[in-house]
């Protein structure tokens, strides 16, 4: 069963897009040899000090103004990806429109480029077509890199491998940006999907979307459950293909808009709701969000922006949670290793999640259901990083959590100060008390 409304290929279709211009060759080959010497170079994106928060389907051709790219800046938004908005088809020219009035309002545009000469070529013409995009975007500060394709078959491996190729060959600061379709196969298949997508591809990230937030007016407890548990499994397999693949960064797309698919009826989310989605998604090690969708397609309910171009209460709830939230502790996440995720106090879990048994740092819990994590900052061996997410996102919740004697001192990130502050720590307990969707960040001095 599908957690989205449509194929996201689809989408890009009936919005003039059907395939981004760096996913072109349909024809199947190797990758060019092109490798950059010594250490691979991060996309500027990736690695900016910033946490990622970009938008799909931003304001139409017509209303790409600076008002608008105000409007955007003033969410929290970081970027946009750019050409997805109604039925405009995004090429040099609006792009040459777009870039400019991001650059006066601080956002970064991944950006989409619709010329038909990229489609079907052959492969000694991959580089000088890339060249010739490169010399069109370069120029503008706000390029960050190319839309390089939605939910694309394995037909299509060899043509992103050759552009990741060529833009770190090219362009290192540049992403190729490729998100891939959220766990449709129920099973042990999609492990083998990341695999063989990262093996053919060598991406710089790993991007996909899966959403499960259902109108419980139209849908049943155990319809959400069951989309809730998709939802979970996926972050759970792609967190291990990252890992895998030397700890690449993963994106998510959260859910921001009501639609309908098939007898799934999904509802615009609360303030919870997208807390709930960022924080289970920062559990699993998540280096950047992409809401879905700013303005709102023509066939949806209202998104961050209805149809008539005004804010809606998602707007302003995402515009809280941006930047009084999800930035600040964003940021503090990002260069982290997740080294372990659990879950505590669920009577069952979907397959690829594991159940809480304790850990080098934290022995045991009691309370309310929650996520347990530990991350690492490379080169430092004295620190963890323990995030605690409310399981739930409709209601608080209070964890109880014994620490062991590895752990010397705890800090938690305060959000509001935006520095840690040390935890006084009763025999050696710390409770967390979170709000619906709400989770708590906190800095572990342990022993080497």
């Amino acid at each position: 069963m599908r957690a989205f409304p449509m194929s996201r290929r689809a989408f890009f279709r009936r919005a003039g897009a059907a395939s981004a211009a760096l996913a072109v060759p349909a024809i199947v080959g190797a990758r060019p040899a092109i490798a950059s010497a010594g250490k691979p170079t991060i996309p500027t994106i990736l690695n900016n000090g910033t946490y990622p928060i970009g938008v799909f389907f931003p304001p139409t051709l017509a209303e790409t103004t600076d008002a608008r790219y105000k409007q955007i800046a003033d969410c929290g938004i970081t970027f946009v990806e750019a050409g997805t908005g109604g039925d405009d088809v995004y090429n040099i020219g609006p792009n040459k429109v777009l870039l400019p009035i991001c650059e006066r309002q601080g956002v970064m545009a991944v950006v989409n480029d619709q010329r038909e000469n990229f489609f079907g070529v052959a492969q000694d013409q991959w580089q000088p077509l890339m060249q010739q995009l490169l010399d069109d975007y370069l120029p503008y500060h706000a390029f960050v890199g190319f839309h390089g394709g939605d939910e694309l078959p394995e037909s299509h491996y060899a043509g992103i491998g050759g552009a990741n190729a060529l833009l770190r060959d090219l362009a290192p600061t540049k992403l190729n940006q490729v998100n891939l379709v959220g766990n449709p196969f129920g099973g042990p298949t999609y492990p083998q999907y990341l695999q063989t997508y990262v093996q053919e591809t060598s991406p710089a990230f790993l991007s996909f979307d899966r959403y499960m937030l259902l109108d419980p007016t139209q849908n049943t407890a155990a319809e959400q459950a069951v989309v809730e548990a998709q939802y979970l499994t996926n972050w759970a397999y792609v967190r291990t293909a990252a890992l895998a693949a030397g700890n690449l960064p993963t994106w998510m797309y959260a859910q921001s808009v009501a639609h309908t698919a098939g007898n799934l009826h999904y509802r615009a989310p609360s303030v919870a709701d997208l807390l709930w989605q960022f924080n289970t998604s920062l559990a699993y090690g998540c280096t950047g969000v992409q809401y879905f969708t700013y303005w709102t397609p023509p066939p949806y309910g209202a998104a961050m922006i209805d149809k008539s171009g005004n804010p809606t209460p998602t707007y302003y709830y995402a515009q809280q949670v941006n930047t009084q939230y999800l930035q600040p502790v964003g940021r503090q996440m990002l260069g982290l290793v997740s080294e372990s995720v659990a879950h505590f106090g669920e009577s069952s879990l979907p397959a690829g999640v594991v159940a809480f048994t304790g850990n080098d740092w934290v022995s045991s819990a009691g309370g309310d259901p929650a996520i347990i994590s530990i991350f690492s900052r490379p080169g430092h061996r004295t620190e963890r990083m323990l995030f605690v997410a409310n399981r739930s996102y409709a209601k608080a919740a209070v964890t109880d959590l014994a620490l062991t004697p590895s752990v010397l001192a705890v800090e938690r990130f305060d959000v509001s100060r935006r520095r840690y502050v040390p935890v006084r720590a009763p025999g050696g307990n710390v409770t967390v008390a979170s709000d619906a969707g709400a989770a708590a960040l906190y800095r572990l001095r342990v022993e080497p």
